[in-house]
């Protein structure tokens, strides 16, 4: 029983630690002589691209680039960039429901598109009627 218990000290002593820890490195770098080369040579030659190629995306009507899913805001059956989805004439950027075409064209609902393309004459619009030159 003695004997045994000396053996148990036996192997959490320094020596045969070391001993263990050769022996997993060894093991370790034989494994990776034996498996590296494979996997080197089942490594493919040109990286896979990361996102589809822009042809099967579709193109901004204003910029003409790829319309990316994160990026996407759809008007008039096209998808457009969020910073491209402009009122044509006062350049400001359009919301959902905020919002007119003309002619495929965008334009913010007022005063752009009421101003060139709503009635026009005396009593149309009030104070804040506003006067563009086509």
């Amino acid at each position: 029983m003695i004997l045994k218990e000396k053996e148990k000290v036996g192997l959490s002593t320094g020596k045969s630690q070391e001993l263990e820890r050769q022996k997993a490195q060894y093991t370790f770098d034989h494994a990776a002589e034996n498996i590296l080369p494979q996997l080197v040579r089942r490594w493919p030659r040109k990286p896979v691209p990361r996102y589809p190629p822009s042809t099967t995306m579709p193109n901004c009507p204003k910029c003409g680039k790829p319309v990316y899913f994160a990026e996407r805001k759809t008007f008039l059956g096209n998808d457009w960039h969020s910073s491209c989805l402009r009122c044509e004439k006062c350049n400001k950027t359009l919301t959902p429901g905020s919002h007119a075409e003309h002619e495929g064209k965008p334009y913010c609902n007022h005063p752009c598109y009421s101003a060139l393309f709503g009635p026009g004459g005396f009593g149309r619009g009030g104070a804040e009627s506003y006067i563009y030159n086509k």
